[in-house]
């Protein structure tokens, strides 16, 4: 996987992250969803 595809999963899931969550929390949650949504969906893919 390149930097450029992996750069756009985590962009990808950032987006979702913030469209469910919305504004108001502290940054520290956005980036443990950010990465349990990619570790996630990077283990979806593998199976």
């Amino acid at each position: 996987m390149t930097l450029d595809e992996i750069t756009y999963k985590i962009n990808g899931c950032a987006m979702k992250v913030h469209k469910t969550l919305g504004n108001g929390f502290q940054e520290i949650i956005y980036q443990q969803l950010i990465l349990k949504m990619y570790i996630w969906h990077k283990q979806k893919i593998m199976l």
